[in-house]
């Protein structure tokens, strides 16, 4: 295996990994199958919130193709995102066939105290490792995070 390889593999066993750590460590956080409390988000949900939350506004087709979904399926979870309070759509002023989408309060609030949750309960668990190596894999996360939001593209 030659080392792009290998890296793609290893990229792939960290993404089952993490959605394992997912269902197992964030599960009280998440609303995993429809079990956790009223209020909580889906990972979709919180997937979708966090795209929005980078871009501040997106248009639907632009959401769909960031997160690799069809525009019926985004159209629909937007749907009923807007139903819960969570998202607002904006129709433009200059040209009424494009609706952007944006958090509203209830949104943007559901979100951080969602990732702050995620955020304490991972804090916890990663805690175990010294500092040097925090401070390693943090590189490391980042690097990852770049690849993959960029398509490998550098800055």
């Amino acid at each position: 295996m030659n080392t792009n390889e290998g890296l793609a593999y290893e990229l792939l066993r960290f993404n089952a990994y993490m959605l394992t750590f997912a269902r197992s460590h964030l599960g009280d956080i998440l609303n995993v199958n429809g079990k956790a409390n009223q209020g909580s988000l889906t990972m979709q949900q919180l997937n979708f919130l966090f795209q929005i939350e980078s871009c501040g506004k997106i248009t639907v087709s632009d959401l769909a193709k960031a997160l690799t979904l069809s525009k019926s399926s985004t159209s629909l979870s937007i749907g009923q995102m807007v139903n819960k309070g969570y998202l607002q759509r904006e129709t433009c002023n200059n040209d009424g066939r494009y609706v952007y989408i944006s958090l509203t309060e209830t949104g943007t609030a559901l979100l951080n105290e969602t990732k702050n949750k995620m955020m304490e309960k991972t804090s916890a668990i990663l805690s175990l490792e010294d500092s040097s190596k925090q401070k390693e894999l943090y590189h490391h996360l980042q690097a990852i995070n770049q690849i993959i939001f960029t398509g490998g593209q550098t800055k």
